[in-house]
């Protein structure tokens, strides 16, 4: 039995250390993942319930810290990634950053991807003219919009063409491709 005390104590001590920990201005601390933070609420994964998220309004937060690598958007619009320690009141301290950050300038946490379209358009053909004439002609392109709850990949082409063989004309390809 007193053996199985210290070994105890040193895993919730070991449990707590590994853990994001929020601390209020109001003095309460809560232990957990720091998930995000966006239009002035803060949001917590607790440890006392993981399947749960906690909102906190960031003007009640004193300071903070986190175990791992932590996205914060600063109002110059630079981003830091990686873990933060508790600083004083209203301020937090990066681990590779020279000085502290105040939490005033932190306008996002762990912000999601903005939401961005990308894609492609290509186009093809050719001709060739000799006792029989060749021409097709193809047009494809793609689109993706990525955001953080979602992606939409569209894409669609076609492809078109015709030989003509001594005054007689034929269409050898008139086909159709849409997918999303």
């Amino acid at each position: 039995m007193r053996a199985l005390i210290p070994a105890l104590a040193f895993a919730l001590a070991g449990t707590a250390a590994s853990a994001d920990v929020v601390v209020l201005k109001n003095g309460d601390r809560i232990t957990g993942k720091l998930v995000s933070e966006a239009d002035g609420k803060l949001v917590v994964t607790p440890d006392f319930d993981k399947t749960e998220k906690v909102t906190i309004k960031f003007d009640d937060v004193a300071t903070f810290s986190t175990t791992g690598p932590v996205k914060l958007q600063l109002k110059d619009g630079s981003v830091i990634n990686q873990p933060v320690a508790q600083g004083g009141s209203g301020v937090v301290a990066p681990a590779a950053v020279a000085g502290p950050v105040q939490m005033a300038d932190i306008t996002a946490i762990n912000p999601p991807p903005p939401e961005v379209w990308s894609g492609s358009v290509a186009l093809n053909g050719n001709y060739s003219h000799a006792a029989t004439n060749t021409a097709n002609v193809g047009i494809a392109a793609a689109a993706t919009r990525t955001t953080a709850e979602d992606k939409i990949i569209l894409a669609g082409a076609f492809n078109y063409g015709e030989t003509t063989t001594h005054g007689f004309t034929a269409e050898n390809a008139n086909d159709w491709f849409l997918s999303g």
